[in-house]
């Protein structure tokens, strides 16, 4: 009788790993984690090389005409709030303020006179509002002195014919009564006179008035006129408004300038970064992020900065001819969106900075995950390695 083989005769045995099998794989592990952490890192990035330094340029320009008298700065010379930069011929504003100053004067003085006659109208309106009652007062003395006059007349003529008085005496009082009457008439008559010099003074005091008026008027204007001839003055001397370094200086001694002719320009110390964004990358892009910034002049020196702001439209909307996407054929384009970047750090640098310098900011958006695709990809990649390195292993153990 035949015994059936052993199972264990026909297994097959799996020979050994090499030693480097499991650290291979290790590394593929270690490297596709890598990568993602890689890819990851990078996703949290955003950067552009359409960024420039750039600060507020500060032009420098006239606001009288005239010839350069004196220029004491020179080329790329750094200023002082307040230094003077161009002097004028101010000779002309000298003359000009004198002739406005005292054309001031002449009409102040033409106010104190107004002001005088003024109150001499109104003087004279009270003397004879005063004289008015006075000759009322005295026509109502005549009144009373008409009617006690004619009574007396009226008892004297009966007296007269009962024979108590003489004719004599009648005639006196008759002549009396005369009198008294003659009296109250010319009273009446200087109440009449009076209230027309009253209404004539009464009519002057508004004209007095306007008078003061229009000379105050007219002195305004003459201290206002004073006042621009002292500003012009003063614009004879041009200084700096802020710190700054000098650059484009195009007037020298002897020029004649216009108003609004541009001398030179300043341009501070105070730079920033303007960097120009796709609009794609603005996402993940707030204010406060880190950014760093290399200066290509500085040659691949980077400083701290963060983003101080974003504008509210592109770059292209806001530019001397905006696109006017209504009219002809439309081809989109991605545009870009103007990003300020503000430094954290001095720039001490021995290279003269200024705007308009090529700068590379990156700006730091926060770790992020990654998209599946990516995830997929490596694990795929890290897969068929491990599978490549399994063969290897088998075909190394076999030889």
């Amino acid at each position: 009788m035949t015994t059936a083989p052993s199972d264990t005769t026909n297994l097959v045995k799996t020979p050994p790993r090499p030693r480097w099998f499991k650290a291979a794989v290790a590394a593929v592990v270690l490297l596709a984690i890598a990568t993602l952490a890689y890819a990851s890192y990078l996703a949290s990035r955003e950067s552009t090389d359409d960024a420039f330094l750039d600060a507020h340029i500060v032009s420098i320009a006239p606001s009288v005409a005239g010839h350069v008298v004196n220029v004491p700065i020179a080329d790329n010379q750094e200023v002082k709030e307040n230094d003077l930069l161009v002097e004028i011929d101010p000779s002309t504003y000298q003359a000009d303020l004198a002739q406005r100053a005292a054309a001031h004067g002449n009409a102040d003085s033409a106010v104190e006179a107004a002001v005088a006659q003024l109150a001499n109208a109104r003087a004279h309106l009270l003397a004879l509002g005063a004289a008015l009652d006075q000759a009322k007062a005295d026509a109502r003395a005549a009144q009373a002195e008409e009617v006690r006059t004619a009574a007396d007349l009226k008892r004297n003529a009966n007296m007269l014919r009962t024979g108590a008085i003489s004719q004599q005496e009648f005639d006196q009082a008759k002549a009396s009564a005369a009198v008294a009457e003659a009296n109250y008439d010319a009273g009446v008559k200087r109440i009449v006179g009076a209230e027309a010099q009253e209404e004539e003074a009464r009519t002057s005091v508004p004209s007095a008035e306007a008078n003061v008026a229009s000379a105050r008027a007219a002195s305004t204007q003459a201290a206002a006129a004073e006042k621009s001839a002292n500003i012009d003055l003063d614009n004879t001397k041009i200084y700096a408004p802020t710190a700054g370094r000098v650059t484009r200086k195009a007037v020298d001694v002897g020029d004649y300038v216009q108003v609004g002719q541009s001398l030179l320009v300043l341009v501070p110390s105070d730079l920033w970064v303007t960097a120009n964004f796709k609009e794609n990358q603005l996402a993940r892009m707030r204010p406060g992020q880190q950014v760093d910034v290399e200066i290509d002049a500085e040659d691949g020196r980077v400083y701290r900065a963060h983003v101080d702001s974003i504008q509210a439209g592109s770059g292209a909307r806001f530019s001397l001819f905006p696109p006017e996407n209504a009219t002809g054929n439309y081809v989109k384009i991605v545009q870009r969106v103007p990003v300020k970047i503000v430094f954290d750090e001095p720039l001490d640098s021995a290279f003269t900075l200024g705007p308009g310098e090529s700068v590379m900011p990156v700006v730091h958006t926060g770790w992020i995950r990654i998209s599946g695709v990516t995830v997929v990809l490596v694990v795929l990649v890290a897969a068929a390695a491990i599978a490549g390195l399994n063969r290897l292993s088998r075909r190394v153990a076999k030889a």
